[in-house]
């Protein structure tokens, strides 16, 4: 099966490039990076993350109603809902706080 051309954005590629300059990575090529972020890209495409119903709702924010759920959506909501899904995707999440027993090695059986 042939692959699909992966478009890696020339502003991304610029960006990559300058990190790895800014990094001071050893001899690593333009062309290793595009090959890098190709590779990322294509990965990407096969596995899309998709917007849990809480993350929906944070991000429709006043726009959110039952009627969202059943797909009644604009076209203007939609996009937007887009946009702002392509931008929080890559977001780190804050570790979540654990409790002093599970840190300890610990659960309500007794120590692990």
């Amino acid at each position: 099966m042939r692959k699909k051309k992966i478009i890696v954005p020339e502003k991304g590629l610029n960006a990559a490039v300058d990190a790895s300059t800014k990094a001071q990575v050893d001899e690593i090529s333009e062309a290793q990076i595009k090959a890098i972020l190709e590779a990322f890209l294509r990965w990407q495409r096969e596995n899309p993350p998709v917007p849990k119903a809480m993350q929906l709702r944070e991000l429709l924010g006043d726009s959110w109603s039952d009627s969202t759920c059943e797909g009644t959506m604009t076209g203007e909501t939609l996009a937007l809902l887009l946009t702002e899904w392509v931008r929080r995707m890559y977001d780190a999440q804050p570790e979540p706080q654990l409790d002093s027993d599970v840190e300890a090695g610990q659960d309500s059986t007794g120590p692990k």
